[in-house]
């Protein structure tokens, strides 16, 4: 998976908070939390899988501060030993949101897998901070338009992120010049993938078969030969 570049203009600051966890996870007894961390400017990290973890390193390298929200208890039992700072909650709750600084974070960046739950924590985003920059993954070409429509600055397809890197990668082998082959990138990035989808609409495909079953177009097709 092709990690998305983040923050490259960051200001060296120090890694902010300490992860709130319920007393189950934390041992502590009841209704002794720890203080809310005070969060402002940092980046928002939705899910803790690869592309979440991608990040929250990226960020550290960068000095930049960034928050964590992960719905998994043991993943955030293990995190919060290594003093990452995450939260263990349902980000499509905006009270979790706002735990984790929401309304006062630079970017947000939603990384999980569910495209319900994706759906669902953009709109939230979006209403939280009308300005925040946001950015969502998606493994499907039906949920680009339905994220920008409900908020999203950018939406990253997993699988035109990866043509474009093979694209990108054949290019150097082929010693096509740097900047032409980047040129090409952004425009790609620009236009929405639109000359990708416009490409993938040609072939026989349902999309909500896709969705509903994970099958790629090409497993479809043999479907349709029956």
């Amino acid at each position: 998976v092709t990690p998305v570049v983040i923050a490259q203009t960051a200001r060296a600051t120090r890694l902010l908070g300490q992860a709130r966890l319920p007393s189950w996870l934390t041992g502590s007894p009841s209704g002794e939390l720890p203080a809310e961390p005070a969060y402002a400017d940092h980046l928002l990290i939705i899910g803790y899988g690869i592309n979440g973890r991608n990040l929250a390193r990226a960020a550290r390298e960068f000095g930049f501060p960034y928050a964590i929200i992960e719905m998994n208890p043991q993943t955030v039992r293990r995190e919060v030993a290594q003093n990452e700072p995450i939260h263990f909650g349902d980000a499509t709750n905006e009270a979790v949101l706002r735990q984790a600084g929401a309304e006062r974070a630079r970017a947000a960046a939603v990384v999980i897998g569910d495209p319900v739950a994706t759906r669902s924590v953009v709109a939230q985003l979006r209403r939280l901070a009308p300005d925040l920059h946001i950015i969502a993954r998606t493994r499907f070409l039906t949920e680009v338009h339905p994220l920008y429509e409900l908020g999203a600055s950018d939406v990253v397809p997993e699988e035109f992120e990866t043509s474009i890197e093979i694209f990108h990668r054949m290019a150097r082998y082929l010693g096509l010049p740097e900047d032409d082959a980047q040129r090409l990138e952004e425009a790609i990035r620009e236009d929405h993938y639109g000359v990708l989808r416009r490409a993938q609409d040609d072939e026989t495909c349902d999309y909500q078969v896709a969705q509903t079953t994970g099958k790629r177009c090409a497993d479809q097709e043999g479907d349709n030969d029956d």
